[in-house]
């Protein structure tokens, strides 16, 4: 794999699948890391480096090695010839200080993703995390203002259920029932988020119903939390 980095009749892409194969079979996350690390020095090509070096950040940052993934994901921002990682860089930064609780870090790296690479992948994602950031704070205006703002984009991407769960979690703690209720119902008949938010819809909607006195619907619903469905 190594050897066919550096050929030069290979196309970017067709590096990228050889070194992937390996990848996806390693298992271990440090084997991983170690496969990657010997990538890196390996390789000549300026343009598969800096791909490498963000998988390599990946990895770290998926060890809990913040402060190597740090090092990678500012070295992706230096490679000015090559802007295609310049977002997924800045992205990874403020992930890794999310994780490390340095919010107010974290906030220019999204506000950067937010305002200068709109057209990028990680873009739905910065405004999700950015939304999150401002839940976590009680700043439910400023979350629910950064969703609506930017809500035709994230319609359009894989983050729109995540987007409606928020939504959801925003209109319950204003009591506004109706758009609440409407946003949980959306989430439970897609299903498409993690066991934890859609358990947490199932508490929300049962807890809304009971607010509308619709008692039968929030007893069969609260139950199947206490009492999973065989």
């Amino acid at each position: 794999a190594f050897k066919f980095s550096d050929d030069k009749f290979l196309s970017q892409n067709a590096k990228e699948t050889i070194l992937n194969i390996i990848a996806e079979k390693t298992t271990k996350n440090s084997d991983l890391i170690s496969f990657w690390e010997k990538a890196i020095i390996s390789t000549r090509d300026n343009k598969l480096k800096v791909w490498i070096e963000y998988k390599l950040a990946l990895c770290y940052e998926k060890g809990g090695n913040f402060s190597k993934a740090l090092s990678c994901y500012n070295n992706i921002l230096k490679q000015s010839k090559d802007k295609k990682y310049y977002p997924y860089a800045l992205n990874g930064i403020a992930s890794c200080n999310i994780a490390l609780e340095n919010n107010k870090e974290a906030d220019k790296y999204l506000d950067q993703i937010i305002s200068e690479h709109i057209h990028s992948e990680v873009f739905p994602g910065a405004v999700l995390t950015k939304a999150e950031v401002y839940i976590r704070n009680n700043e439910y205006d400023e979350a629910f203002k950064i969703l609506s703002k930017y809500k035709n984009r994230l319609l359009k991407s894989p983050a729109w259920p995540k987007a409606v769960y928020y939504f959801g979690c925003l209109s319950y703690a204003q009591k506004n029932w109706s758009k609440a209720k409407a946003s949980f119902k959306e989430i439970l008949s897609n299903g498409n988020l993690s066991n934890q938010e859609l358990e947490k819809s199932k508490l929300y909607l049962g807890l809304i119903y009971i607010e509308e006195n619709n008692l039968k619907k929030a007893e069969k619903l609260l139950t199947s939390l206490i009492i999973p469905e065989s």
